[in-house]
C-alpha cells in the first residue's frame, strides 16, 4: 500500500505508525483492515466510565466511514478520520486514542443560540446569531466566503432542524457542527479555545446591543464593539474554512493576537488606578505633599494553554511622601480584570497574584514589568525604563550587573549612530542617555 500524504497539522509520521500498532490490537482477524465490531470495541474501549455509545450510532458512523461498501475500513481511512476536528476520537502525540467530546465543546456556543435556555433554538434565536456571525464577516472583508453561511438564515435552519420545523435540537445542533467543522484543519485545542471565545464574544455583542436600546452606548463601547466583531468574524473563519487553512490563520492572523501582545479589550493601567485611588483616598492632611508614587505590576494567570480562561491580576500601592519627610503608604492591594464587565475588582488576598507570579520565568516577569510601565503599549521612555529596572532588581529579577551592562550596549549604539552623523563633538558635552 502507497504511502499516504498527511496534511500539515494532522499526524506525524511516527503518530501514525502508532495508531496503526493500536489499530492492530483491535483487529482481531489480522486481516490489516477495520470491521465494524473491532470499531465498535475500539470506541468502547476509550469511552468514559459514564459513556455509552448505542448500536445505531456505531452503524451510522461506520457507514460513513466504510465509503466503498465493503464492510471494511483501512487504517488509513481511519487515521484520517481520527485527525478531523469533529471526529469523537482524539489521538495523542505517543498514537494512543482518546475519547472526544464535541458535544461538550459545543455546548457553550449552543448555550448563545439557545437565548431563553429552553434546551431548543428557535428560529428567530437562529436569525439572530446567524445575522451577528454574517454581518461580523461582512465588516471583516472577508477574502473568502464561507459556504456555511452563504446561504440564508430560514434556509439553513430548515436544513439543519430535521425532526422539528420549529426548533432545533441539541443533538441536530451538534451533527450540523459535526459535518461544518469537519475540514477546518484545527487541532482539538484550537477547537475547544476558539468555541469559547466565540461564545463569550457572541454574549458580549448581546450586552452592548442591549446598552445601544437604551441609549447607553458610549463612543468607547463603540471602538470596542467594532474589534469584538472583527475577532468574531476571525474565530468564524478559522472555525468553518474548508480548506485545511485555520492553524496557519490562527498562528498568524492578527485579529487572533495572544494577550501577551494585545490585552484583553478595555484593560489598561490607567483604569486600575482610577479603580484603586477609588478604593483607597487618601487622608487630608495639612502637610504639604513633595511626591506621590504610585507602583503597580499586572501579571497574568496561566491556566495551562487556554487563553479563554486566562484571568490578569495586578499589584498596585501607593506611597506619599511630604516636605517633612514622612512618608504614607497604603500597603499593597491587589485585583483582577472582569473581561465580562470591563473593570478591575479587588481580590480579598495576595494567594492569586503571588500564585501568578511564581509560575512565570524572570524573563517573562520582566516582560510583564515592561508591559505594565508601558501601559501595555509597545514604547516606554528611558527615564521609564530606568525604573522598571529598579523594580526588577529589587524583586531579583535582575541584577545590576544586567542593567549595567544594557546601558552600556544602549550607550554604544548611540554613540555610533552620533558618530555616523558627524554630531561626536556634541556628544562630550551631552549626556547620550536624555
Amino acid at each position: 500500500m502507497s504511502q499516504r500524504f498527511h496534511p500539515r497539522g494532522s499526524v506525524t509520521e511516527n503518530t501514525a505508525v502508532q495508531l496503526k500498532n493500536t489499530f492492530k490490537k483491535f483487529d482481531v482477524d489480522r486481516s490489516g483492515t477495520i470491521d465494524r465490531h473491532e470499531l465498535e470495541q475500539l470506541l468502547q474501549a476509550i469511552l468514559p466510565a459514564d459513556g455509552k455509545l448505542g448500536a445505531e450510532e456505531v452503524e451510522k458512523l461506520f457507514l460513513s466511514l466504510d465509503t466503498d461498501g465493503r464492510g471494511e475500513v483501512e487504517y488509513e481511512s481511519l487515521i484520517d478520520w481520527i485527525m478531523k476536528p469533529s471526529a469523537p476520537v482524539r489521538a495523542t502525540p505517543s498514537g494512543n486514542l482518546e475519547y472526544f467530546d464535541l458535544a461538550a465543546a459545543l455546548e457553550p456556543l449552543f448555550a448563545i443560540y439557545d437565548r431563553n435556555g429552553d434546551g431548543g433554538i428557535t428560529v428567530e434565536e437562529f436569525l439572530e446569531v446567524h445575522g451577528i456571525l454574517q454581518n461580523s464577516l461582512l465588516l471583516s472583508d472577508a477574502e473568502q466566503d464561507l459556504e456555511l453561511f452563504q446561504k440564508c438564515g430560514s434556509k439553513c435552519f430548515k436544513e439543519i432542524s430535521k425532526s422539528n420545523d420549529r426548533q432545533i435540537t441539541f443533538e441536530e445542533f451538534v451533527e450540523w457542527q459535526r459535518v461544518a467543522l469537519a475540514e477546518s484543519g484545527l487541532g482539538r485545542g484550537t477547537l475547544q479555545n476558539l468555541l469559547t471565545n466565540l461564545a463569550r464574544h457572541l454574549q458580549r455583542v448581546y450586552k452592548y446591543s442591549e446598552a445601544e436600546k437604551h441609549g447607553e452606548l458610549t463612543a468607547l463601547d463603540k471602538q470596542i464593539l467594532k474589534r469584538i466583531l472583527a475577532n468574531i468574524a476571525n474565530f468564524s473563519k478559522d472555525l468553518w474554512n474548508t480548506s485545511r487553512s485555520a492553524i496557519h490563520a490562527v498562528e498568524n492572523r492578527h485579529g487572533f493576537r495572544n494577550n501577551w501582545l494585545e490585552p484583553t479589550a478595555g484593560m489598561s493601567v490607567e483604569r486600575l488606578k482610577t479603580v484603586f485611588l477609588r478604593d483607597f483616598r487618601p487622608r487630608y492632611s495639612t502637610e504639604k505633599v513633595k511626591t506621590i508614587a504610585i507602583e503597580s505590576f499586572c501579571v497574568p494567570e496561566m491556566p495551562g494553554e487556554e487563553e479563554a480562561t486566562r484571568t490578569w491580576l495586578a499589584r498596585i500601592n501607593r506611597t506619599i511622601t511630604y516636605e517633612s519627610g514622612r512618608q504614607v503608604s497604603t500597603g499593597n492591594a491587589y485585583y483582577n480584570y472582569d473581561k465580562e464587565f470591563m473593570t478591575w475588582s479587588q481580590e480579598q488576598s495576595d494567594a492569586r497574584f503571588q500564585a501568578a507570579v511564581g509560575g512565570l520565568s524572570k524573563e517573562l516577569q520582566l516582560f510583564c514589568l515592561l508591559k505594565t510601565a508601558a501601559n501595555f503599549g509597545h514604547a516606554l521612555s528611558w527615564d521609564k525604563l530606568q525604573a522598571v529596572f529598579i523594580c526588577a532588581v529589587s524583586w531579583d529579577i535582575l541584577t545590576q550587573e544586567h542593567v549595567n551592562r544594557h546601558n552600556k550596549c544602549v550607550e554604544d549604539v548611540l554613540l555610533k549612530s552620533l558618530n555616523d552623523e558627524g554630531y561626536q563633538d556634541r556628544y562630550k558635552m551631552i549626556d547620550p542617555m536624555k
